[in-house]
């Protein structure tokens, strides 16, 4: 800081990109206890423009020399720094957590879907076989049974009667 004559702009805008950040996080859908983690991290980190402003003018003060008040101030902008990067480092745990959690029911829900979408497949499968082996037998059946008649006839065995209720076209 006391070498660094950008390090007042540098850490203007690091206050300007944490509240960039604290809008999105603030317009995101957060539970109550993110809620109240997000109030924390604010107030940590009004201390620690508060702190940094302190060490600032301190360090303005001094004519840019290194003195005990400067130490002072270093310790507490640094004390403060620490307590805020160990609330965002809680509050960034906890949304990984919430993430994985989200994560495991997507993998749950996507297996259930293959297997509902399976299941109803083999369903319908089966059921279009049946339903075709139905049709097909209710129009060979009667087929067959002309069949059998045809070939005695030409046999010679004009006695053969075929009995057939059937309204359809084999039927008639």
């Amino acid at each position: 800081v006391l070498g660094n004559k950008d390090a007042k702009q540098e850490l203007e805008t690091s206050y300007k990109k944490f509240d960039e950040f604290k809008a999105i996080i603030n317009r995101m859908d957060l539970t109550a206890e993110e809620k109240q983690d997000m109030l924390v991290i604010e107030q940590l980190h009004n201390d620690f423009e508060q702190s940094g402003q302190i060490l600032w003018e301190t360090i303005t003060a001094a004519n840019l020399k290194q003195n005990i008040d400067i130490n002072a101030a270093m310790e507490k902008y640094d004390s403060s720094r620490e307590k805020l990067n160990a609330a965002i480092d809680e509050f960034e745990s906890m949304q990984l957590a919430q993430m994985k959690e989200a994560e495991t029911h997507a993998e749950d829900s996507v297996r259930n879907a293959t297997l509902l979408i399976s299941f109803i497949s083999i369903l319908a499968a089966v059921l279009g076989l049946g339903l075709g082996l139905y049709i097909s037998r209710a129009i060979t059946k009667p087929v067959d049974v002309m069949l059998l008649a045809s070939n005695k006839v030409a046999k010679g065995d004009l006695t053969v009667h075929v009995k057939n209720d059937a309204k359809d076209e084999v039927g008639q």
